[in-house]
């Protein structure tokens, strides 16, 4: 990203986050050792902290684990809803469901085979409960 861009960037931001990024440009001259700062030096640090990509922690932004973009808002997962939606292929079984045993499913995944939907997009629970008690067999 080159100043020009990172200008762009920085007009399209709404007017409280434009406070934000200049008041932590301030505070990072100050820390850079610069006595008298003007508004052209905050600006370019702002465009600095924007080109470095720095601006997302600043102004509060999360990143998703899977797909590595900023948003504003992430669920306590951390992954954002467009990577639920799409899935992801489960490292356990590498999208198979299949199980370590014939016949079993992976235990990580449920048998689904999608790492972030355990149950299955159909949201249906595991058949298996590890709290429940064996049932017992009439012969």
């Amino acid at each position: 990203m080159n100043a020009s861009e990172a200008c762009e960037v920085y007009n399209k931001l709404p007017e409280p986050h434009k406070l934000i990024l200049r008041e932590s440009a301030r505070d990072s001259l100050l820390a850079k050792g610069f006595e008298e700062i003007g508004s052209s030096d905050t600006s370019n640090e702002c465009f600095h902290l924007i080109m470095q990509e720095e601006h997302y922690e600043i102004l509060g932004y999360k990143q998703c684990e899977d797909c590595k973009e900023w948003f504003e808002e992430l669920p306590e997962s951390g992954i954002c809803e467009g990577c639920i939606d799409a899935g992801s292929i489960c490292p356990a079984c590498n999208g198979s469901g299949e199980g370590m045993y014939d016949g079993s499913t992976c235990r990580s995944c449920g048998g689904s085979g999608d790492e972030y939907h355990p149950n299955g997009r159909s949201r249906r629970g595991s058949r298996y409960d590890p709290d429940r008690e064996p049932e017992e067999v009439d012969a």
